[in-house]
């Protein structure tokens, strides 16, 4: 009788740490995911008020052709697949938080710009063609 008292309290006992065991091993999974999230929330918040240059010098330097149909998002992954900027999403996002309006046009860009600096140079309107 005792003996089998003992087994049951074992089996409870191990049911219980393998309670506390998943408990823990779920709060620390959740912790991982709040982590990452702020700190790539932090970077993308940075990033968006506070935008830098891809490089120092202009390394990449194409000539963007802007149409009157072109999205701030079109044009923002154009430039992040030429390596001129490192995120379409903060292009995006910067032409709506500052209310800029793209203007048609031919564009000299470059990889030494920051994505604020191409948004204001199409919201001014501001063509550099090139040199045929």
């Amino acid at each position: 009788m005792e003996e089998q008292k003992r087994e049951v309290d074992y089996q409870k006992w191990t049911w219980k740490v393998l309670e506390y065991t998943a408990k823990a091993v779920m709060g620390i999974i959740v912790i991982a995911f709040l982590y990452q999230g702020v700190t790539k929330g932090y970077a993308f918040g940075y990033e968006l008020f506070h935008s830098e240059p891809l490089t120092k010098k202009a390394e990449v330097s194409i000539e963007l052709e802007v149409t009157e149909h072109d999205s701030a998002f079109e044009i923002g992954k154009l430039l992040e697949q030429e390596n001129i900027l490192s995120s379409a999403l903060v292009f995006w996002a910067q032409s709506y938080i500052y209310e800029l309006n793209i203007r048609p046009g031919v564009y000299q860009v470059s990889s030494d710009m920051s994505s604020r600096e191409i948004l204001t140079m199409l919201d001014l309107g501001k063509q550099e063609k090139s040199s045929e």
